[in-house]
């Protein structure tokens, strides 16, 4: 189902300072952006990677669904993106932190090993926001708080997502009615520094320094405004590479201040296996299924803390994906079977 097709203008207005408005924590949220678009099949087969990075991490890391302009719910911006940050080429593609996943086909695993790894590196800096929607406006407070010296230019930029979108999607099998999460509308575009939003120091930033963006925009009618997200991005660019500093879509009225150090998430083991895996850390009962590459459910079953073996012997030698449920989020591992 075509929704619509349309140019995203966002008529926007920008202000900067540097006294400090919001409370910034020293916590560090991965940015993962997936470029897509609803006639990309592999795109489809593929969905459920990021979507189950989000349903389960979506504490830890910040997610883009970045719908290129011809899909039909796309915005002229993303293939922008893509095409800066990818290097160009096809779709799908999935980046953390402004480095592209160069595994194919993607895997959940080099996606979360590369997200997992932005954990252990300095949190130079990091952004907090707060959004008001008012009728079809809407205006977004930031301050940045660089917590170490660093060199190259700077840049703050808003992003606003819609959620609970209704559109066709191409999977191998045709075309099927998918409602997509978090597709972005576009950046806040003030016409100065493009797409990567607002320019905030030219060189060098200091320890201790902060900065206020303020960004007001109008946004088109046809969105949901009770649907929409908004996703601060901090962005470095060295030697002519736009990488990811920090980025934030909690709300700093709402969003806690508690550093986040690492993931939280069960232990499969062992991995690769030639006929068992174990699972430690469920609480309760919590059903799985077992989906081959292409996404075809091979073996399903109930786990709980006192039954927490699957047998996998019956299974061809390959790679898989375990899909955990629980009523709070789905987790997702990848396994081998030898």
């Amino acid at each position: 189902m075509k929704l619509f097709t349309f140019l995203i203008l966002f008529l926007g207005t920008i202000n900067t300072s540097t006294c400090q408005t919001l409370d910034v924590p020293f916590q560090k949220k991965p940015l993962l952006i997936k470029a897509t678009a609803t006639w990309c099949t592999p795109c489809g087969d593929y969905l459920w990677i990021t979507d189950s990075i989000h349903n389960t991490y979506s504490d830890s890391i910040v997610f883009i669904n970045a719908h290129v302009s011809s899909s039909t719910i796309g915005d002229p911006y993303s293939g922008d993106f893509h095409n800066e940050i990818n290097d160009g080429g096809g779709i799908p593609a999935y980046n953390v932190d402004g480095t592209k996943i160069q595994d194919w086909p993607p895997t959940l695993s080099s996606i979360m090993n590369f997200a997992n790894a932005q954990f252990d590196s300095v949190i130079v800096a990091n952004i907090a926001f707060n959004a008001v929607f008012s009728g079809n406006s809407v205006t977004v407070s930031t301050t940045t708080k660089f917590f170490e010296d660093a060199t190259g230019e700077f840049y703050v930029n808003v992003f606003l997502l819609e959620n609970e979108l209704v559109a066709d999607q191409s999977f191998e099998n045709g075309y099927e009615s998918v409602i997509h999460e978090r597709v972005s509308r576009g950046p806040i575009m003030d016409g100065n520094s493009g797409m990567w939003g607002e320019l905030i120091e030219v060189s060098s930033a200091t320890l201790g320094t902060t900065y206020d963006v303020s960004f007001t925009a109008n946004i088109n009618p046809l969105w949901n405004t009770d649907h929409m997200e908004v996703v601060a991005v901090i962005w470095q660019k060295s030697d002519g590479v736009y990488k990811v500093l920090n980025s934030e879509d909690k709300d700093a009225n709402t969003a806690s201040l508690l550093q986040t150090s690492n993931l939280l998430k069960l232990e499969v083991y062992p991995n690769p296996t030639t006929s068992n895996i174990t699972i430690s850390g469920l609480v309760g009962e919590q059903e799985f299924e077992i989906m081959d590459l292409a996404g075809k459910v091979v073996l399903t079953g109930v786990l709980a803390e006192s039954s927490n073996t699957i047998s996998l012997v019956t299974l061809p030698k390959g790679s898989y994906h375990l899909r955990i449920n629980d009523v709070n989020r789905v987790n997702v591992h990848q396994i081998v079977v030898q």
